[in-house]
């Protein structure tokens, strides 16, 4: 990924984590992205699917006593595709990949990743959880 991208990707997550809930700030999203990209290359993981997939992975959040909460990974799936779509340069024959990544990331909900990138995220996400 080059660093054009990387910037433009970080400048969307970080205006679209408005929340000020710390489990979902843009603190968080920066540490999961940190970790995710820490352990993806020591995985051999693609990194063009770790790094959007760790920036977006919480793009929509409900609150956790809401109905709507259990689709929040299909809709920031579905955003973070939007985004990358938009993308000059971005592999767009990445983009359904990111969007796995994104939906199999809760580990609340039991979801078993299938991807490498899939469980390289949901790794970081759940180290950052336990702190």
């Amino acid at each position: 990924m080059t660093p054009k991208i990387l910037k433009e990707l970080k400048k969307i997550a970080e205006e679209r984590q408005i929340k000020t809930d710390p489990s979902h700030d843009f603190s968080h999203v920066n540490r999961v992205f940190n970790m995710a990209v820490k352990i993806g290359k020591s995985v051999n993981a693609d990194l063009d699917v770790v790094i959007p997939s760790a920036l977006f992975h919480d793009t929509v959040v409900y609150r956790k006593d809401s109905k709507e909460s259990l689709n929040e990974s299909n809709e920031s799936a579905e955003v973070a595709g939007e985004i990358l779509a938009k993308i000059k340069g971005y592999p767009k024959e990445k983009i359904e990949d990111v969007k796995t990544c994104i939906r199999e990331c809760s580990f609340t909900k039991g979801i078993k990743p299938d991807l490498l990138e899939s469980k390289v995220l949901q790794d970081a996400d759940l180290l950052d959880s336990t702190g």
